[in-house]
């Protein structure tokens, strides 16, 4: 039988109530016999071996308002509070076993330290999960609350403390902060999660814990307590293996560990604000709820650099393209924003970040700089763009990514982005194979790379002023929309030099003859004008440029010089004239055309076909 002796708890002396060398100390009971069937006696604890064999329980129902230490095994038969000036000492070796739907809720200071040798259990009176409500720790900060070679068992009741979820050791109230350690112990069979924390508590120490057995998951805990946990505790075997994050913003900067089963996003996730600075290590992977995303925003950083043989991971709870929001980054520049050795996968939902398109990840902001380095990185399975970056963003560095099964295509990208992009990378497998430009000003010296898609060019593109050099590298090609083209004016240039095994193409989206502009030179005379083997074909659509006749490519403009050199370059399929050339217009060099003199017009016509040699 159990013996029940109502315990009255006294304080010891001191201020605080806490002189060690005045407490209570509440001893185990020696008369009593065996218990009944089907309860509760302790059992094993893995937080430390349980030494006391527990034949006697002492009953344990008061709240603790002074200084207490137990030690011992007690029932714990109704709930007992801390109060804000109590402090509970249990000792190692102790077993407090719990009625149902009772629990400790620790509000003053709580230190329960066994040893490797000797461990502390809490547990219900039945072995059922969620048999008691577990063990809470509110609005409270002392250094004294500790948690060491202890086994937690068997809670998570539906009926929890306020302000908390339902689990086995829940931390946080709604107004005030909460700090424990946490090491050495064993969370387990929580009929709920094994440890809940609200975003205001945290974990002065968490150590070599086991957590395991619970059914909704490991961990749930706010943004500001993940980079408490340690990658050397076991998360692992419960119903499901998760550490859920409830979405949230994180406001400082976190390091968060590659524990041994995913971070669930359940809600929107934002890192925000200048010295958030977020630090994934290798190997930890992260799954998203339908719906949800992260961002990094307003001068925060994410820097997730993993390894080849330790990725760090980015996907949706399901294996769905677009079953998530993607990554967004927005006005922030730091070198730190790095993605590097990364798999972003199954993003690019229809519920899309203010100002980007849906991507798996999504660069910028309708009024400031946005700048992140993508190396070695896999981005794939989005519902739209693989990435989608507006034209006041930049990549530090974009080196050997691939990006593959994205629907709408690898990538959509402002002119000023393009340069960017390295040939090395793969950003071919997409629903449409594309890069595409969005049309805009080019206002800046580029380099635009032959990559294994074609650029496809949805508006009219403008390369434009003193400086604005476009070089295209050998292999490039690319694809106009309907009526839409490429001018180059006011001082500009464009050096676009093939070879004859590697030509760049300009061409139309459809092949059919006038279905795109063209290329149009006007008031540029630099020597860098050059177009070497390359096919322009299809264009001189109805919508031709001011000042120039439909035609593949037109040089001038009513008031300013207009010249360049044109060498083995095939004009084909026109809607107009091959070539157009103004009166104040001329090529420094021509040859090798596959046109006649009948396909040059304009009012410099006679001199480009002497200057061509037809």
């Amino acid at each position: 039988m159990v013996v029940a002796v109502a315990i009255t708890l006294t304080a010891g002396c001191g201020d605080d109530g806490d002189d060690n060398n005045s407490n209570n100390t509440v001893n185990n009971g020696a008369d009593a016999g065996n218990n009944d069937g089907g309860t509760n006696d302790g059992g094993t604890n893995d937080g430390g071996t349980n030494t006391n064999d527990c034949t006697t329980y002492e009953e344990l129902a008061e709240d603790v308002e002074t200084a207490v230490t137990l030690d011992g095994c007690y029932d714990v038969t109704s709930s007992v509070t801390v109060s804000a000036e109590g402090h509970l000492t249990i000792l190692p070796g102790s077993v407090l076993r719990f009625a149902e739907d009772t629990g400790l809720n620790v509000r003053g200071k709580m230190t329960a330290e066994g040893t490797a040798d000797s461990g502390i259990l809490f547990t219900g009176s039945e072995s059922t999960a969620g048999w008691w409500r577990g063990i809470r720790f509110g609005d409270t900060t002392s250094s004294d609350n500790k948690l060491v070679y202890v086994t937690i068992d068997g809670a998570g009741s539906d009926n929890p403390f306020s302000d908390v979820e339902p689990s086995n050791l829940g931390l946080g109230y709604w107004n005030g902060e909460t700090k424990i350690t946490l090491t050495n112990s064993t969370i387990r069979n929580s009929a709920a999660w094994g440890v809940y924390a609200r975003d205001n508590s945290n974990f002065t120490a968490f150590e070599n814990n086991t957590i395991t057995g619970n059914a909704n998951g490991a961990v749930m805990a706010g943004a500001h307590v993940i980079g408490d946990l340690d990658d050397a505790s076991d998360y692992s075997g419960n119903t499901n293996d998760i550490i859920e994050i409830p979405g949230g913003d994180l406001t400082e900067a976190a390091t968060w560990k590659a524990v041994n089963v995913p971070y669930f996003i359940s809600d929107n996730l934002k890192v925000t604000g200048d010295g958030a600075d977020l630090v994934v290590e290798p190997g930890a992977t992260f799954q998203f709820e339908e719906q949800v995303g992260l961002e990094v925003v307003s001068d925060a950083t994410l820097n997730a650099v993993g390894t080849a043989d330790a990725p760090i991971t980015f996907e949706g709870s399901e294996d769905s393209a677009g079953w998530w929001r993607g990554i967004r980054y927005a006005n922030t520049t730091s070198s730190s924003n790095e993605l590097t050795h990364v798999v972003i996968d199954g993003g690019g939902s229809d519920n899309s970040f203010n100002d980007v398109e849906a991507s798996n990840l999504g660069m910028g902001y309708w009024n400031g700089e946005t700048r992140v380095t993508l190396k070695n990185s896999t981005i794939r399975n989005s519902g739209a763009w693989g990435v989608y970056a507006r034209d006041n963003t930049n990549f530090t560095a974009f080196e050997n990514n691939t990006i593959t099964g994205n629907t709408n295509g690898a990538m959509m990208a402002g002119a000023h982005v393009i340069g960017d992009l390295d040939d090395v990378s793969d950003y071919s497998g997409n629903t449409e194979d594309i890069i595409e430009i969005p049309g805009g000003d080019l206002t800046e010296a580029a380099t635009w790379k032959g990559v294994n898609v074609p650029y496809f060019i949805s508006d009219n593109l403008k390369v434009t002023g003193d400086g604005a050099d476009l070089v295209v590298e050998p292999g490039a090609t690319f694809q106009f929309d309907e009526r839409v083209g490429l001018e180059v004016v006011s001082d500009a240039t464009l050096n676009a030099v093939g070879t004859a095994d590697n030509p760049i193409t300009f061409e139309g989206s459809e092949s059919t003859a006038g279905w795109w502009r063209g290329i149009r030179f006007a008031n540029t005379t630099s020597s860098s004008n050059e177009l070497t083997h390359v096919v322009v074909d299809g264009g001189g659509s109805d919508n031709s440029f001011d000042d120039v006749e439909a035609s593949n490519v037109g040089l001038g403009y009513w008031n300013g010089a207009t010249s360049i050199s044109i060498t083995n370059t095939e004009l084909t399929n026109s809607g107009g004239v091959a070539l157009f050339v103004r009166d104040n217009a001329s090529l420094t060099e021509c040859s090798g055309l596959n046109i006649s003199a009948s396909d040059i017009g304009g009012g410099g016509a006679a001199a480009a076909v002497t200057a061509c040699g037809l």
